[in-house]
């Protein structure tokens, strides 16, 4: 995977001096916190290279626009009605070079995107799911499938970034020291996204509360939108070896100090590729799914669950364990 400041100016004949974020967040299904994570990332690094001005404008899903003023950016919340006339009012008073969209649908959402385009704005679009170009100068898909499936024509004047080195991730985030201590226990980190709309966390805790053979501390984290903390609380403090952080500054250190991480299959994937992380990926969509499967195929995870079932879930995690045992030489 390629450092996010060695790519990301290849597309910009001249700096940008202004540049409008639109993008989402929330506990809603097929939203969460990924689509905002990944913009919060991209706004750092071309203001830290560009000196920009930056707007982002979101619905009014109080979850994510917190998400975004608690980093620092300028949020203008969208109206319930006449949001495309509303996103061209704002473009006309704020005149960005560049708009960098990046939603979980297109539908009839990208016309108003278009029509800046024609207007000679840039138009960024970040895509991971559809593998389809809506006209954008820009187009970036980090899915592992992105090459495979995104399709070009002699005329497509786009400038693309395909696959998993073009993922976005904030190097600044990646510290020396780990929140573990350096004892000889087998460190599990459970993380499934900012939301978890379909509540992975208290399924997979409800098993491993009952895998007496597998002594491990575990580390149940929970992000801004996830709205079940007290239910995990409730178990976590029964249970010896098991943690609860909440919304923590900077996840990566868990990931970097951990010896391995049970998550969804959405953006945590490629964060712990990139940190070469040993994961079990679930799926909670057809996307997801996808994705783990050709994983899988590949041989760069030994274990994923295209669909969650507790009796495959207790199988691999044994078996993951026990090469965990083997490794170490311990027992």
């Amino acid at each position: 995977m390629k450092p996010l400041k060695e790519w990301i100016t290849l597309p910009f004949e001249t700096r940008p001096k202004r540049i409008m974020f639109r993008v989402d967040a929330g506990r809603i299904l097929n939203l969460s916190f990924g689509h905002i994570s990944r913009c919060l990332i991209l706004s750092k690094e071309l203001r830290s290279i560009f000196d920009s001005s930056h707007l982002f404008l979101m619905r009014n899903y109080k979850e994510g626009t917190n998400y975004a003023k608690q980093a620092g950016e300028n949020v203008k919340v969208l109206p319930k009605q006449n949001e495309k006339a509303y996103i061209l009012k704002v473009a006309y008073e704020f005149k960005p070079d560049c708009i960098i969209v990046d939603l979980p649908t297109m539908n009839n959402d990208m016309e108003v995107f278009l029509k800046l385009k024609n207007q000679g704005i840039n138009f960024f679009f970040i895509d991971d799911v559809r593998f389809q170009n809506p006209g954008a100068n820009i187009y970036l898909n980090s899915n592992i499938l992105a090459e495979k499936k995104i399709k070009r024509t002699n005329t497509d004047q786009t400038h693309y970034f395909l696959g998993p080195q073009f993922f976005i991730f904030d190097n600044t985030l990646i510290e020396k020291g780990t929140p573990f201590s350096k004892d000889k226990i087998f460190k599990v980190v459970l993380s499934f996204g900012g939301s978890d709309p379909t509540d992975l966390m208290l399924k997979v805790i409800k098993v491993l509360v009952n895998l007496d053979n597998i002594k491990a501390k575990y580390y149940a984290i929970i992000g801004p939108g996830y709205p079940n903390e007290k239910n995990i609380k409730n178990i976590v403090d029964e249970h010896e070896g098991f943690y609860l952080i909440k919304n923590p500054k900077n996840i990566i250190p868990y990931f970097q100090g951990c010896d391995f991480v049970i998550c969804a299959g959405g953006r945590t994937i490629y964060e712990l590729l990139y940190l070469e992380k040993n994961f079990m990926p679930i799926a909670t969509a057809e996307h997801e799914l996808k994705i783990i499967k050709e994983l899988m195929d590949i041989n760069i995870v030994d274990f994923g669950i295209d669909k969650w079932f507790s009796e495959i879930f207790i199988e691999n995690m044994e078996r993951v364990y026990n090469n965990w045992i083997q490794k170490m030489n311990i027992g």
